[in-house]
This record gives C-alpha cells, sequence and structure tokens, in this order.
C-alpha cells in the first residue's frame, strides 16, 4: 500500500516535471535544440518509469512489507522542486551542483570530500555533454551568475 502511494506521489511530480519542461522552447531559432530538450525528455522518462512501476507495484503484494521513510521521500522531492526553481532563477550549472551535493550529503553521509568531487565531475559532464558537445542550450535563468548556463 505505501509504496503504490510513494509511486502514485512520484508520478504526480513526474507529470508536473513534464508540464514545466514543456514551457521552455524545444528548439533554438536555427533548429538546434533547446531548453525545452532536456527537461521534456526527462519528463517523458520519468513519467514512463513512474507509470510502470505503479502498475507494477499495484499487481504486486510484497510478502514483507518495508518501512517507508518519509524523510528520505520529501527530501528528494524538495531537491528536485529546488532544481527545477532554481534552473529558472540562476541557470542550469550551479542547480546541478547544489542538487547533486546536496543528494549525495543527504544519502552518502560522511563522505564530504567524495560527494563534491563528484558533483563537481557530475557538474562539468552535463555543461560538456549538452552546452558543448550536443550544442543543446541549456536554461540560462532569469538572474544568470557569471555568464553560467
Amino acid at each position: 500500500m505505501t509504496r503504490t502511494v510513494t509511486a502514485s506521489v512520484f508520478l504526480v511530480y513526474s507529470l508536473a516535471f513534464l508540464l514545466i519542461g514543456l514551457q521552455y522552447p524545444l528548439l533554438t531559432d536555427d533548429g538546434q535544440f533547446g531548453p525545452g530538450f532536456f527537461p521534456r525528455t526527462t519528463g517523458v522518462v520519468l513519467v514512463g518509469l513512474c507509470a510502470w512501476n505503479l502498475y507494477r507495484e499495484r499487481g504486486a503484494e510484497s510478502a514483507k512489507p518495508q518501512p517507508l521513510d518519509v524523510r528520505d521521500a520529501l527530501a528528494v522531492l524538495a531537491l528536485i522542486v529546488g532544481y527545477v526553481v532554481g534552473m529558472h532563477l540562476v541557470g542550469t550549472t550551479i542547480p546541478t551542483f547544489l542538487f547533486a551535493v546536496l543528494l549525495l550529503l543527504w544519502f552518502n553521509r560522511g563522505h564530504l570530500v567524495a560527494n563534491v568531487v563528484f558533483s563537481c565531475v557530475l557538474t562539468i559532464v552535463v555543461y560538456l555533454a549538452f552546452d558543448v558537445w550536443f550544442r543543446i542550450s541549456l536554461p540560462e535563468g532569469l538572474f544568470t551568475v557569471g555568464g553560467l548556463p
């Protein structure tokens, strides 16, 4: 029962994420993928995975119920909402780093240096993959900081 509720909550969140992603333009003026490409793609994948998980959970009753840790679910939800709002306000780079480091600090306690290093590497890889290699414009936000996307 609790897993079905959790899956339902994440499905609703995923639909909201997809709707927010639809507000960004899919293509730039020169026909390349724009800032809406990644949020739309991620939103579709999230909705699909959550719907599949919900379908799977409705038919399967666990023999051994697992306790629901609401704090972890709420922490992840808050971080994701903060990430989306942060991208809208200051662009992609800073929220990506903060999301990764805070998520890792929550679930991987006691490894501060490794968490920060991994978050830096992830942020650089996201920038290189989308902005440089795929030439997909990342959301710049209302208050772009230091020219970072």
